[in-house]
């Protein structure tokens, strides 16, 4: 169908026939000559109807950002256009232009968007043009979203202490309680907040995040306060001699441990004289949590082999593999469990937890100890000599889904890929999955398969159809493990040693690691935070992604240590760990790092 406009398309800026224009943004096939046609139009009438009506989300914000930047219309028209777009636009992104360029007056639209369950954004920026502090409570203290609740306690028209000490004492998340201490206004609002018995247990943290400095006040009435008062004061001292003081002269325990427990408290030989000598258990813990002596810490746990918090916390520091081993011998359980789990942090310890796993009669630490085992002839052999149902499907599920590649490769060249162990428990999982007398236990070994002659066998002769059909499953699905090897040298033995189907995906796997390799080169030259802050967040590809997050942090915070308390430092800090665009593990590294 022949279009009015299409003579002049090209030529738009020397169109004065409001009739082609309008013609050309009805009926033109090329959005951008739409959007470039009705910048053209002056017909109020006519923009804003598309404004509303157009079905294309494009148009009707590149209308709104024309009856914007021209000003078309009356303040009241185009205040009716803008609440109507932020309640009822089917488009996110209309709705956010519309709310952000919505006069301030217009608080019933704003409560209505911030107490809905539309998406997030738009909520937030509803939240930012609240002036009513009582919704602005409410939101803070109540709504489930906890960046909902970040945005209320940002707005600058949530003053109220008694609200501000709430999230404070109850929020869960911890960046929130950071930004309502940052909103404590003065000093006499800190005192009658933290003098409040219910904040006690964050007295630390307020402590840390909040911009006012009490350490002269409470040096200047220490002496004249009550314990509790005292107790409130010691986490506010910076003073390294005067918490030096209290903790070897100080005869009240509790106040002895509440001053170890200062971060400005540094003093190590005092902290392992007293673990040493000390029978009080507060001055302990707080001790054993502040040593970094290792040897003082497998001391203590020698000498205390009975579990409890200190002797927990202990083990929790300790990195001695020998001395780890030994404690998962301890007739505690609960001593036992604490080895397991720092092993499992510290990683390299399998054959231990192996050889624990088969021995260990408490059920819930042989759960956590083949948890932490990553070797696959391990778990197989876990999976072949226990009893217990559970933990053998836990062992199976374990094994890595990567090595299935290199189990495959084993079949050709066992000399490079496979030592004699793997071939072994190769079979024995074979054995597993073709012979055990638990249906489920030879599902879970089956989906771990990489022989196809064994799978074969599983899929037309097992009597369990569920058995049969996850042997199906795993031999339509074989090959997709391939997208899990990013070595191109394996991928090279796989191709030599496939058929056509393997070596097709094999040859797809190659071009798109090139793919993402080159991009990684293309992120580690570029230094735009923007940029690098989009595919952090949005890239499809994980190792792009992380290259991103990581040349971010060496953007960031390529700050020198002395310098980091600087105002400038701390605002640019402060000014990050405030950015929702970054990832947490970013921001709260700047929330970290500041003072």
């Amino acid at each position: 169908m022949h279009s009015l406009g299409d003579e002049y398309r090209n030529n738009l800026e020397k169109v004065t026939d409001e009739c082609i224009l309008k013609d050309i943004f009805l009926n033109d096939s090329n959005i951008t000559v739409k959007i470039k046609a009705q910048e053209l139009i002056k017909d109020t009438d006519f923009i804003y109807g598309e404004c509303l009506n157009n079905p294309s989300a494009h148009l009707r914000i590149a209308c709104l950002n024309h009856i914007l930047d021209d000003n078309l219309g009356g303040e009241d028209e185009k205040n009716s256009l803008l609440c109507h777009l932020t309640l009822n636009d089917p488009d996110s992104n209309v709705r956010l232009k519309a709310c952000e360029n919505l006069d301030g007056a217009f608080q019933e639209v704003f409560t209505q968007i911030a107490k809905s369950q539309c998406d997030t954004s738009l909520r937030r920026l509803a939240i930012s043009k609240i002036d009513d502090e009582e919704i602005l409570k409410e939101l803070a203290i109540n709504d489930e979203d906890r960046f909902i609740r970040l945005e209320a306690i940002q707005n600058p028209n949530l003053t109220d202490l008694n609200t501000l000490s709430r999230i404070i004492a109850d929020d869960e998340d911890e960046f929130n309680r950071y930004c309502a201490c940052a909103r404590i206004p003065d000093e006499d609002s800190l005192l009658q907040l933290i003098f409040t018995p219910s904040m006690y247990p964050r007295l630390e943290e307020i402590a840390k995040n909040t911009y006012f400095s009490m350490n002269d006040y409470f040096l200047d009435i220490f002496d004249d306060l009550d314990e509790f008062k005292k107790t409130v004061g010691l986490n506010f001292i910076s003073d390294e001699s005067f918490l030096n003081g209290i903790v070897l002269n100080e005869t009240n325990p509790k106040l002895k441990a509440e001053a170890i427990k200062n971060p400005n408290f540094k003093n190590m030989k005092i902290i392992n004289d007293l673990i040493c000598e000390s029978t009080d258990f507060e001055i302990l813990f707080e001790a054993v949590k502040k040593t970094d002596d290792e040897k003082i810490l497998m001391e203590y746990v020698k000498d205390n082999p009975d579990a409890n918090e200190i002797s927990l916390n202990a083990v929790s520091k300790i990195t001695d593999p020998d001395f780890l081993r030994g404690l998962l011998l301890n007739f505690d359980s609960r001593i036992r469990l604490q080895a397991v789990r720092r092993m499992a942090e510290l990683g390299n310890f399998t054959s231990a937890l192996h050889d624990f796993a088969l021995t260990e009669t408490d059920r819930n630490i042989c759960f956590e100890a083949i948890a932490a085992i990553s070797k696959t002839s391990h778990l197989v052999d876990i999976a072949d000599r226990l009893s217990d149902r559970d933990l053998r499907l836990l062992a199976l599920e374990r094994i890595s889904e990567e090595k299935l590649i290199r189990n495959y490769i084993t079949r050709y060249r066992s000399t490079v890929w496979g030592s004699l162990e793997d071939v072994t428990s190769r079979r024995v999982l074979g054995r597993i999955a073709l012979a055990d007398s638990d249906a489920d236990i030879r599902r879970m070994a089956t989906s771990k398969l990489s022989d196809k002659e064994v799978l074969d066998q599983i899929a037309y002769g097992d009597a369990d159809r569920s058995v049969s059909k996850a042997a199906l499953q795993r031999l339509e699905s074989l090959w997709s493990d391939i997208k899990l090897v990013s070595d191109e040298n394996i991928l090279k033995e796989i191709y030599s040693n496939g058929d056509e189907d393997i070596r097709n995906a094999v040859q797809n796997q190659i071009d798109d690691l090139r793919t993402w390799r080159q991009r990684i080169r293309e992120v580690s030259a570029t230094d735009d935070v923007d940029r690098l802050k989009d595919i952090a967040a949005n890239d499809y590809n994980y190792y792009v992604r992380c290259e991103a997050e990581g040349k971010l942090e060496s953007i960031l915070f390529d700050i020198r240590l002395d310098e980091l308390e600087r105002p400038e430092n701390q605002k640019r800090l402060s000014k990050i760990a405030l950015d929702d665009g970054f990832s947490l593990d970013i921001r709260n590294k700047a929330f970290s790092l500041l003072r």
